[in-house]
């Protein structure tokens, strides 16, 4: 992410999640959470390592929060080992918001998983936050 407090209210940033792999993923879904007083997003798209025929949905209109999932098709390949881009969400801000302002995956098991192509859970560990400079 940009330095926020150097863009003007207004202006768009990119906030980008990238995933380390170290086995096949067959399934996802997580959360992006933001502080709406201050931004908003505007668009969000699929990462390269995410097949293009693969289903990938996120909204934009929860309030708060941007939801996200990715799954091939049955028969199609999964996500393979590696790292990569998962997505991006463009968002604008509204406000100059406070240093301590983060946009972060939310890491929960009930909202952030992985899943293998039997449909088991992949167990994992969220390395780093992501926060605004």
């Amino acid at each position: 992410m940009p330095a926020l407090s150097a863009l003007d209210v207004g202006s768009e940033f990119e906030f980008v999640l990238n995933g380390e792999f170290r086995q096949e993923v067959f399934q996802g879904s997580g959360r992006i959470l933001y502080d709406r007083d201050f931004v908003e997003p505007v668009r969000v798209s699929r990462g390269g390592m995410i097949p293009g025929e693969a289903v990938f949905m996120a909204k934009l209109d929860a309030d708060g929060f941007v939801p996200f999932a990715f799954t091939p098709l049955p028969g199609s390949r999964s996500l393979p080992a590696g790292r990569g881009e998962l997505l991006r969400v463009r968002f604008r801000l509204l406000s100059a918001p406070p240093p301590s302002f983060r946009i972060r995956l939310l890491n929960t098991a009930e909202y952030l998983q992985l899943r293998d192509r039997s449909g088991g859970r992949i167990s994992f560990d969220l390395a780093t936050e992501v926060v605004s400079q």
